[in-house]
């Protein structure tokens, strides 16, 4: 689902808790809280913690079976 057809179907009533896209950001950013506000969805939430040899863990804790979800990321340094 696109985002204008989220917007289409948020505005029109039809969509449903189940059908709404989740959002998750992998570290806080503005554009989650926008896209949570603007769109009514979910912001997903998740643990994170890094392993002794500096391997990242990421545990997601909302659940997301048959929704689409949305992440938000800055790969430019992903283990900061």
């Amino acid at each position: 689902m696109t985002t204008s057809q989220t917007e289409q179907w948020v505005e029109s009533g039809k969509l449903t808790e189940q059908h709404k896209p989740i959002v998750f950001a992998l570290e806080p950013h503005p554009l989650q809280t926008r896209l949570v506000k603007e769109l009514r969805v979910e912001a997903g939430e998740f643990i994170t913690r890094q392993f002794p040899d500096g391997e990242s863990y990421l545990r997601i804790t909302t659940p997301v079976a048959g929704r689409s979800c949305i992440v938000i990321a800055d790969l430019s340094h992903p283990n900061d």
